[in-house]
């Protein structure tokens, strides 16, 4: 392996590292061979992972013109889920922190967002914004004092969240509708211009 001030093969032994010990630019260039394949290799890479999502994309908006309502619904249900899914992975596969509570704040966000349209009347937009609002200032309450703990005691922790969070829901069944949700009587019809008639009513909530 070439050390910081050895000179790589194909750099001129008469050149000299910087004054910072290691080589810049003008002599180690960026189309250098050491670095032209592994480079190449990495953007070929993010053009197959855009390339990917886009796909991804553009399958899940044209999904409604291929699959009938009920298909809908239950895919509509499994990309929620998927969300929660991967709140724990940026928290554990890339934060290395053990939560386990994940559960309790979907939860909370579902049941503010159901409070929000149906018992205050809210419109979708500002209900969205509200249960956003919510759930950040619970999880900031959280959060703040878990700071100051890791491993096994913050798993403790967000073990604990869970499990309540089950017993709240029971304690205020006003609002939240118990522990199986509250049944919602707003329909939301979709607007106008979006060409969809009352029928489509699943396929505006999806998107």
């Amino acid at each position: 392996m070439t050390s910081p001030t050895e000179a790589p093969s194909g750099v001129a032994p008469g050149s000299g590292p910087s004054s910072s010990g290691h080589w810049d630019d003008d002599l180690f260039p960026a189309d250098h061979p050491v670095f032209r394949g592994p480079r190449a290799r990495s953007a070929k890479g993010r053009l197959i992972r855009l390339g990917l999502w886009g796909a991804l994309a553009v399958f899940l908006v044209a999904l409604p013109a291929f699959v009938d309502q009920l298909a809908l619904r239950q895919y509509a249900s499994l990309m929620v889920l998927s969300l929660g899914v991967l709140a724990i992975v940026i928290a554990t596969g890339h934060a290395g922190l053990i939560s386990l509570g994940h559960g309790a704040f979907v939860g909370l966000g579902a049941f503010s967002m159901g409070w929000f349209l149906d018992a205050r009347g809210w419109p979708f937009a500002v209900s969205v914004v509200a249960s956003f609002a919510l759930c950040g200032a619970v999880g900031w309450l959280l959060g703040v004092p878990a700071l100051r703990i890791k491993g096994i005691y913050l798993a403790m922790v967000t073990l604990g969240v869970a499990v309540v969070f089950p017993s709240l829901a029971k304690r205020f069944p006003t609002i939240t509708g118990g522990t199986t949700g509250r049944p919602l009587d707003t329909t939301m019809e979709p607007p106008s211009w979006t060409g969809l008639g009352s029928d489509h009513t699943v396929t505006w909530r999806y998107w």
